[in-house]
């Protein structure tokens, strides 16, 4: 699938004001009242959170509008990913395993590791190890903001996956994904972040759907004004 260079262009402006919205979820904003709070919810979890399914959708977009079903597509994808993936992701949280590790063994700096960092060495187990990099047991990796890149890793190697479900049974699919989502399923022995599979799905769907990003250029207004109210009316909820 093509997109036009204006498109193009939108994307890469949409990914800046995307991360600064998942910064906002990390910046442990405490609220002193009402009106405070309101806006805590509002922009570190109703936005902040909006902005992590947005760039599912986004990378999900991305990555298949020029994938197909062939081997040769699959490995190129793959190799891509290991750099801009795979790496970072082992190097930070084999980087943050080893300083964890320096600083807990040092008597004079051993009371500085607390909160799940404590959790992760608890013993030096095999087992303990493979959660300190990807978090099947407590849900998220050592470097607990990489989840997010962890779970990209899993579904680009699923990816085959995704596009033969899009375009054989695609609202189905969608529907046997937000199902689990909503209900909150797990499957007991692993932790999974639906909303990882759900929206990256979407993405999917829409580039095999090749659907016209310019039709949502135009009903902008109305979209971000449906949005923004779905999300006040959110906050005020969770408020």
């Amino acid at each position: 699938m093509q997109i036009t260079p204006e498109v193009s262009e939108k994307i890469k402006l949409l990914r800046l004001p995307l991360i600064i919205g998942i910064v906002t979820i990390h910046s442990s904003i405490y609220s002193v009242g009402y009106i405070d709070k309101f806006f805590q919810i509002f922009i570190a979890s109703t936005w902040g959170g909006s902005c992590v399914a947005f760039l599912f959708i986004l990378s999900g977009f991305l990555f298949f509008r020029n994938f197909n079903l062939s081997l040769n597509s699959y490995l190129e994808k793959l190799k891509s990913r290991f750099w801009t993936l795979l790496v970072p992701y082992l190097f930070w949280n084999l980087a943050l395993l080893a300083i964890v590790l320096i600083v807990s063994n040092i008597p004079a700096t051993t009371s500085l590791i607390q909160g799940h960092y404590k959790e992760y060495i608890k013993d030096y187990s095999f087992a303990n190890f493979i959660d300190c990099l990807i978090g099947y047991r407590n849900g998220y990796p050592i470097s607990f903001h990489f989840w997010y890149v962890r779970d990209l890793i899993v579904m680009v190697i699923l990816s085959p996956v995704f596009l033969l479900v899009a375009r054989k049974i695609p609202y189905l699919g969608l529907a046997l994904l937000v199902a689990p989502w909503l209900l909150q399923l797990q499957l007991g022995f692993i932790n999974i972040y639906w909303v990882g599979p759900v929206f990256f799905y979407l993405g999917c769907l829409m580039a095999v759907q090749k659907m016209d990003l310019t039709w949502l250029d135009r009903r902008k207004k109305l979209i971000i004004g449906i949005y923004l109210a779905m999300a006040v009316v959110l906050a005020i909820i969770r408020t």
